[in-house]
C-alpha cells in the first residue's frame, strides 16, 4: 500500500472555478439590474421606484419575467 494522493487536474479546478462564477452571476444578474434601473430613474429628479421590490415588480410586470436576465451575456463572458 502506497501513500499517495491524487490530485485534481489543474483543468478541472479550473472549470470548476469557471461554473461557480457563472452560477454566481446568475443570481446577481437581477439584483445588479434592479440596482441600475434605480440609480437611473433618479437621475431625471423624479423616483420612479419607491423600494428594490416596486422596481422588480413593475419591471416582471411591464417587460416580462426573463427582463430580469438582459444583458447576461455580458456578464457571463
Amino acid at each position: 500500500m502506497s501513500n499517495t494522493q491524487e490530485t485534481i487536474p489543474n483543468a478541472v479546478k479550473f472549470a470548476f472555478g469557471g461554473l461557480a462564477g457563472m452560477g454566481g452571476t446568475l443570481f446577481v444578474q437581477p439584483l445588479d439590474l434592479v440596482k441600475n434601473r434605480m440609480q437611473l430613474s433618479g437621475t431625471t429628479g423624479k423616483k420612479e421606484y419607491r423600494s428594490s421590490f416596486h422596481a422588480l415588480r413593475t419591471i416582471i410586470a411591464s417587460e416580462g419575467v426573463f427582463a430580469v436576465y438582459n444583458g447576461l451575456s455580458a456578464g457571463l463572458a
